[in-house]
């Protein structure tokens, strides 16, 4: 089988079909996410595989909050429109605890898909156009089955490295 423009235009749906069989991928032309698709899907290791998506999509959703979030002397585009209930920092805040404890001299001391994955509803239907879920990612949604996908929306605050075994024993 072939990956053509087609199935590039149709997210790899088509590709689902075929998981058992030999793929052959067309290599002209292709961006960093089919690089990143292909290497994964190619990697027969699944903490491997796990972790070359893991690092690919926090460094992807970095580049999407970055954008969208619109970070200014600590405000995010939702707080300075007051469409927040906090005053700064954005996000980084849980129920009754407050302020992140991982957020030391304003970065984050233990970054986590969860928490990048996680973005406020002011910018998800204003400026994505989309809930940031997994299944809205096809890296998540082609390599992860729906209760990984649970885990990558609520594993807060967990270390990378605890995330993919959890990630691997639920495969």
């Amino acid at each position: 089988m072939y990956i053509t423009d087609k199935d590039r235009k149709n997210k790899y749906k088509r590709l689902k079909k075929y998981k058992d069989k030999d793929i052959y991928i067309e290599s002209d032309a292709i961006g960093e996410l089919e690089s990143i698709f292909i290497k994964s899907f190619n990697e027969k290791n699944l903490n491997r595989r796990y972790e070359i998506i893991y690092d690919y999509m926090c460094g992807y959703l970095d580049k999407i909050s970055k954008d969208a979030c619109d970070f200014k002397c600590d405000k995010c585009i939702s707080n300075r429109l007051k469409k927040s209930v906090h005053k700064t920092f954005g996000c980084c805040y849980f129920r009754k605890e407050g302020l992140c404890k991982y957020l030391v001299d304003k970065k984050c001391t233990r970054p986590n898909i969860t928490c990048k994955l996680f973005m406020c509803d002011y910018v998800e239907k204003k400026i994505l156009g989309y809930k940031s879920l997994p299944k809205n990612y096809v890296l998540f949604d082609f390599f992860f089955n729906r209760k990984q996908k649970e885990l990558l929306r609520r594993s807060f605050k967990v270390k990378k490295e605890d995330l993919l075994l959890k990630l691997v024993d639920n495969a």
